[in-house]
């Protein structure tokens, strides 16, 4: 029953929900979308194909084939998403009693089906005939599903388990009896659950620390262990530990565990415990007798059936209906495993009631047992005793793969010189099949080694042969690769006389950060007049340049920091015409429209600057380029100034004037100075609006730009940047005592 689930078979894995490694090589053309598989529900059959694709039959009275109507099938349909809209990207599939569910790749879950009790998980209690998603967005990242009757149960890859339907004996597991739920529930299982399953009216899980397995819902019979009781929150199952697979049914379970052997636990009324009787029941787990080698199982109502690793099936139990698959039905019940005869090469199966269906390696679909509502999928509702093949409508065989019959390489030949790589790509007969797993290997790896992808890489001059090997059958083709040496090298040409980089940027600015934050950016208005911001980020170096507008080419261009007060970065610029401009920050790195706050600043050597008076306000100096004079424009808080001005200072014709921030830590701002010489001074702020005697702290700064008054790195100490005369950008870290750190190249071409 439901399950760890009939895919498990393929290729010999006996852990749930993973892919064998023999199929994950090397994907040509393009991968299978799923590992096929098979379900079975109560009177339904579901098949997903390798395209991803679901089909379905047999009962359809509340819409679980999913083909949009309630008509009852006897031979295949395709699971549609909506009307003439195939389910498609499915990569597992489980069925419940009269619902079924699809795990696509996505993670996301979808279900149709009967809903009386919520199972479908989207809030209401409405049968659905076209898939819905269980759980809406609160699911995602699901990693394997179950189904019971009436209940579901998702796996989520953080290992938790989560359930919705009905709780009538705890299968929900949160604790309680009774009820329903039509929205998820998380079920009380331990951390890092790695694999789950359902049976008619209980849930199963494994963790994956210490590999226990637990039980909760309906334990009539003892077959979660124990007393007889309901378990309406999960309990360990004792004796059960290291379980690779589990398969719950009506009244009993089956686990698979190291070694291929089968342990089983519960009600064995028609010899489903395969102990060699029908004696009562046990609630502690006893060894499946006669059978071993198996790597998956499934279990019936009232029969079980195992997959041994030759591709062999195994029944036993109760085969009223020829469940066993013995050709016989009736009295015929087997207390022990027997071997379904002419069946051979399967890969899996399933089981949930009284029919079985198994899955071939050619991608045959075969089935036995009841067939009152055509769940057989032979086009009749006949009961039959041994495998059938499924049939289309039309008559032909149903498959849910197309396994390769032969594959060449193309090219056949091919020839590289040394370092060079081609792609080789497998054509496969037929032309488009499901499977095209291969593997690629070459004979000789020091003259041509090839990817898993069959991308052939040149070593060195000889020959070897390439070959591709499918993963289906084990069909090879080859590729014969020449190598040749590589030709020498012409000589290099004499590198041409460098000439200095020409600057591309007009203006450097420093500006607090204009998106928030500790740290600061550099401004820049490159040739062309378009405004640049470089975010100043970790490892002190210039982020990716933001584009702020352009025509800015004829605007001087300061950054005093927060100019209104709104606690957002503002630049500040004035224009050819003598304008003085504000154009204010939005916080989030960008700039608004400039608004005309001054005029007649062109005679001005402006410095737009923090707070000069210790009022909190930011202020603004200028150099009177005639007289020399410093003034101070004390701000008002608006983006304007107060009426007046006052003389700060005098002499400082020949001086070009930088707004620093606060570069000595006293929390007054400074300013710094370059004199015609290149010397570099520093004026400390007295907090007044006047400033210290200037002190020396750099030379050689003649010919050179420099950028002040922002705290680039965060540090809340103010840097400044310097662009060289073949026009490097330097950055220089304050140490908060008015001097700096060594230069740091940051940047070339500016």
């Amino acid at each position: 029953m439901k399950r760890f689930k009939s895919c498990l078979a393929l290729l010999g894995l006996v852990v749930a929900g993973l892919v064998p490694t023999a199929l994950v090589a090397t994907p040509a053309v393009a991968a299978p979308v799923a590992t096929p598989m098979v379900a079975a529900g109560w009177y339904h059959t579901l098949v997903l194909k390798a395209d991803g694709t679901v089909w379905a039959w047999g009962f359809n009275g509340s819409g679980q084939l999913g083909d949009g109507t309630t008509t009852q099938r006897t031979t295949p349909v395709q699971v549609m998403a909506a009307a003439n809209k195939p389910l498609t990207g499915v990569k597992a599939i489980t069925a419940g009693a009269n619902h079924s569910v699809a795990l696509k790749t996505d993670g996301t879950v979808w279900a149709w089906g009967n809903n009386g009790s919520g199972q479908l998980g989207n809030g209401s209690t409405t049968n659905r005939s076209y898939p819905v998603r269980l759980g809406g967005n609160s699911i995602t990242g699901a990693k394997q599903i179950a189904a019971g009757v009436d209940f579901t149960l998702v796996l989520r890859q953080n290992g938790t388990v989560w359930a919705v339907g009905s709780n009538v004996y705890g299968q929900l597991g949160k604790g309680t009896t009774g009820g329903q739920s039509t929205s998820l529930v998380q079920v009380q299982t331990p951390a890092g659950v790695a694999l789950i399953g359902a049976g008619w009216y209980h849930g199963l899980a494994v963790e994956a620390a210490g590999s226990r397995v637990w039980g909760w819902g309906d334990n009539g019979n003892g077959k979660l262990g124990g007393t007889t009781n309901p378990k309406p929150t999960p309990t360990p199952i004792a004796g059960l530990a290291g379980a690779t697979a589990l398969s719950g049914g009506f009244q009993h379970n089956l686990a698979l565990l190291p070694g291929g052997v089968v342990w089983a636990l519960g009600f064995n009324g028609s010899g489903q415990l395969g102990v060699g009787d029908s004696i009562g029941l046990t609630n502690t787990p006893i060894r499946v007798t006669g059978v071993t080698n198996v790597k998956a199982l499934a279990a019936g109502r009232t029969h079980s059936v195992a997959l041994k690793s030759d591709g062999t099936v195994w029944t036993w139990g109760n085969n009223t209906y020829g469940q066993l698959g013995s050709g016989s039905t009736g009295g015929s019940d087997r207390y022990l495993p027997g071997k379904v005869n002419n069946l051979t090469n399967v890969i899996a199966l399933d089981t949930f009631y009284n029919h079985t269906v198994v899955l071939k390696t050619d991608g045959t679909v075969w089935t036995w047992g009841a067939n009152t509502n055509g769940q057989l999928g032979d086009g009749t509702t006949v009961d039959w005793p041994a495998p059938l093949q499924v049939r289309h409508a039309s008559g032909t065989f149903f498959k849910a793969l197309e396994p390769v019959t032969g594959v060449t390489v193309s090219p056949a030949s091919v020839t590289l010189t040394v370092g060079k790589t081609t792609t080789l790509k497998p054509v496969f007969k037929p032309a488009k099949p499901s499977d095209v797993a291969v593997s690629w290997t070459s004979n000789k790896p020091a003259v041509a080694t090839v990817s898993n992808k069959g991308v052939v890489t040149a070593k060195a001059a000889g020959t070897a042969t390439i070959t591709v090997k499918t993963a289906d059958g084990g069909k090879t083709a080859k590729c014969t690769v020449t190598v040749k040496a590589a030709p020498k090298p012409p000589p290099k040409p004499k590198p041409p006389t460098p000439t200095p980089a020409k600057g591309s940027m007009a203006q450097i600015v420093l500006s607090p950060g204009l998106a928030g934050g500790p740290r600061g950016d550099v401004l820049a208005v490159d040739a062309a007049g378009k405004l640049l911001r470089y975010p100043f980020v970790a490892g002190d170096k210039l982020g990716a340049a933001q584009s702020l507008g352009s025509g800015w080419a004829k605007t001087r261009l300061f950054a005093p920091g927060d100019w209104n007060r709104d606690g957002k970065t503002d630049l500040v610029g004035i224009t050819s015409a003598g304008k003085m401009m504000l154009f204010k920050g939005n916080g989030k790195g960008g700039i608004g429209a400039g608004v005309e706050i001054g005029h007649g600043w062109n005679k001005y050597n402006v410095i737009p600057s923090s707070d000069l008076t210790g009022d909190g306000i930011n202020d603004m100096l200028a150099i009177n380029q005639k007289t020399g004079a410093l003034l101070l424009y004390a701000g008002d808080g608006k983006g304007g100034f107060k009426p007046g001005y006052t003389q700060v200072g005098h002499g400082w014709k020949t001086m070009q004037l930088f707004p620093a921030g606060d570069l000595n830590g006293d929390g007054k701002a400074d300013i710094l100075g370059i004199k015609a010489d290149g010397t570099l001074l520093f004026y400390a702020g007295r907090g007044t609006g006047y400033f210290k005697p200037g002190v020396q702290v750099g030379h050689g700064w003649k010919g050179m730009t420099l950028a002040a008054g922002a705290d680039l790195n965060g540090d809340k100490k103010a840097d400044i940047v310097g662009r060289t005369k073949d026009n490097r950008l330097l950055y220089y870290q304050g140490a908060g005592i008015g001097t700096f750190a060594k230069a740091k190249q940051i940047a070339t071409g500016w």
